[in-house]
């Protein structure tokens, strides 16, 4: 008699929700069951951002499918991709689950058994046991338990448990197995009944839990199936058939099957040829290809035909039936076949390693005679290593010694190099002006040393920013300036360090058109982003002729802060663009030459910029203007929910 056995189990629309909400399944427990799975379907697909939130919308969704559609497992092999690919382990065990098996079902049980997790264990030994009752079901060399002791153990795990759900698959298990293989002698069904009666009060005080009634009336069925026909394995028929109703094909199929099977029992034919034609029904509405269930069906169809004398359709159907029967035997010594291929092929490789074993035994002996006679060669050898490897590291240690000597000279030779390029003009510049200042003093010229002083400012904060860019460039240099990044607003920065270098550019008729958005938050430190702005100004106005206009910006485009300096220059050297350009983009193949011509300024941008993770960029637009173009990733601080 064809039994099927309805999952137990079902992973659902649960409370992490597929839109992240706060939590994702951590056990087995977690997961329910939603039986709108049309609705269900729409919020999975929608969702896709959350890699994990939607491979636990797609094992909902296709378990789901499974109890209250007729077509599932479209979607099973995406969600198993998706637990490979996150590495999640719950989500790899439901896939083993899905793919059944013996093997992959006592790899689940090992985990669920790991982590606790009682309502997985009891889930995974509800599926065994069922492929234990299977005949067609081959063995599995190493992973095959006993029947009793996966029945054993999900009494262990069911008696104890407090848990709702996990109460119902124990019970489930054991009225379907406890009476049919374990005491088959069993008369009193009396604490099958009451298992039945606390299941059904359980699920009256849980939502989506429905569909484990018709598990529970299978069970009970199969228990007292196992006896004399009576009117209470009719009334669990029955109310099996009703329940599954709202259940996917198989349910249906099933609990049809068994109602024709109880009526037959019962020697109520007319109603069983009813329920039998009705299964064969659902069977081609389905388009069901189940051989085994097809030529069961129809072999009892033709016996209660027979009782009723209907000798010709009897004859018939039981043709059909034999032939199908005779088919599923080929198939199944088709399996037995591949079966012995398998156990030949494991029986092959063990001879294989067997005979691999005696030529190691062989081969140690030789190698213990061989080795035997290097030892005192070895030994010879090893004081001549060792004296070697003494050699070896001085010679190393000179060599370090010797390239951290270069290194400082090169350091030093630069810093020369950089102090005298990006002091020689400012200090000469300082000196002019102090001589012309003098002379306008005697000569009583104020309106002019009015104008000489703003000048004078403006070369005493060129000057003080050449010697900051000195100090951190040569801390950075020394590996001695430590930097705690936070969250700075772009805008605010920018805004401080304006009101001096428009003075500076007012003084020498240059314009500052600024542009800058609100919320650009980076992650970087003060100092290093003032130090940026700072010289890029700078740079700006002293390369830029009067009259013109220096644009200032800052945006947001997509997930980055850009800020932008355009100017057109008094002037436009193409070898030091070029350097510039070789520099930001870590193209130039010398690090001596990549620097020569370029000030320190520059250097400096360069490398705060990728210490804060950000890019810089020098072009030239269709204008001929200059666009340094720095950008930054917006910071976006992580929520506490």
């Amino acid at each position: 008699m064809l039994k099927a056995y309805l999952l137990l189990f079902i992973t659902c629309y649960c409370s992490f929700g597929l839109s992240a909400q706060s939590a994702l399944p951590k056990s087995y427990a977690d997961f329910k069951i939603i039986q709108n799975v049309d609705s269900l379907e729409s919020d999975v697909y929608a969702n896709k951002e959350n890699a994990l939130a939607y491979m636990y919308g797609l094992i909902s969704l296709e378990l789901s499918r499974e109890v209250y559609k007729d077509k599932y497992g479209q979607d099973t092999g995406t969600f198993i991709k998706i637990a490979e690919e996150q590495n999640n382990e719950l989500g790899k065990v439901i896939g083993l689950m899905k793919r059944g098996g013996l093997g992959n079902l006592y790899l689940a049980d090992e985990y669920f058994t790991k982590t606790k997790d009682t309502l997985g264990v009891l889930s995974v030994c509800s599926q065994v046991l069922s492929l234990l009752n299977s005949d067609s079901e081959l063995p599995i060399l190493g992973l095959k338990k006993s029947f009793e002791s996966w029945f054993q153990k999900a009494v262990d795990w069911g008696r104890v448990t407090s848990q709702a759900e996990a109460r119902l698959v124990f019970y489930e298990i054991y009225i379907k197995n406890y009476s049919l293989r374990v005491n088959p002698n069993k008369e009193d069904f009396k604490e099958e009944f009451n298992m039945v009666e606390h299941a059904l009060s359980i699920i009256n005080k849980l939502p989506n839990k429905e569909y484990h009634k018709n598990s529970l009336y299978n069970a009970l069925g199969l228990a007292l199936d196992s006896k004399p026909p009576s009117e209470k394995s009719l009334k669990y028929s029955l109310l099996e058939y009703e329940n599954g109703e709202s259940l996917n094909y198989n349910t249906k199929i099933t609990a049809t099957y068994n109602l024709g099977c109880t009526y037959q029992q019962l020697k109520k034919y007319v109603a069983a040829e009813k329920y039998f034609l009705n299964t064969l029904s659902m069977l081609k509405k389905y388009q069901s290809n189940d051989i085994e269930t097809g030529g069961m069906v129809l072999n009892a169809l033709s016996e209660v035909q027979y009782a009723q004398q209907k000798f010709k359709i009897a004859y018939e159907n039981k043709i059909i039936a034999d032939s199908l029967n005779a088919i599923y035997q080929e198939k199944i010594k088709a399996d037995d076949i591949l079966g012995l291929e398998t156990k030949y092929e494991v029986g092959k490789k063990e001879a294989q390693n067997e005979f691999l074993i005696q030529e190691k035994k062989s081969l140690e002996f030789r190698n213990f005679i061989l080795i035997t006679g290097m030892i005192s060669l070895l030994m010879v050898l090893s004081l001549l290593y060792n004296t070697y490897n003494k050699l070896k590291q001085t010679n190393t240690a000179l060599t370090q010694a010797k390239q951290e000597i270069e290194k400082h000279g090169r350091f030093r030779e630069r810093l020369f190099s950089m102090v005298a390029h990006d002091l020689r003009s400012p200090v000469v510049t300082y000196t002019g002006i102090t001589d012309m200042i003098s002379y306008l003093i005697k000569n009583n010229r104020l309106e002019e040393l009015k104008k000489v002083s703003l000048q004078l400012d403006t070369t005493s904060v060129s000057l003080t920013n050449l010697i900051d860019n000195l100090l951190l460039w040569a801390k950075g240099q020394k590996q001695v300036a430590a930097t705690l990044q936070s969250s700075i607003d772009t805008k605010e920065v920018i805004q401080s360090i304006l009101p001096i270098y428009a003075e500076i550019a007012n003084w020498h008729n240059i314009h500052l058109d600024v542009s800058l958005q609100d919320n650009l938050k980076i992650l970087a430190t003060k100092d290093s982003l003032s130090l940026i702005v700072r010289n890029l100004l700078d740079n700006a106005i002293k390369n830029t002729n009067q009259g013109e206009t220096i644009k200032v910006q800052a945006v947001i485009e997509q997930d980055f802060v850009n800020i932008i300096f355009i100017n057109k220059p008094k002037m436009i050297d193409p070898q030091i663009i070029q350097k510039i350009q070789q520099l930001f983009s870590g193209t130039a193949t010398d690090e001596n030459s990549e620097n020569d011509g370029l000030g320190l300024g520059i250097i400096l941008i360069n490398e705060f910029v990728k210490n804060s993770n950000g890019y810089i960029a020098l072009l030239q637009d269709m204008d001929n203007n200059l666009v340094f173009k720095v950008n930054f990733p917006i910071h976006k601080p992580m929520s506490l929910a």
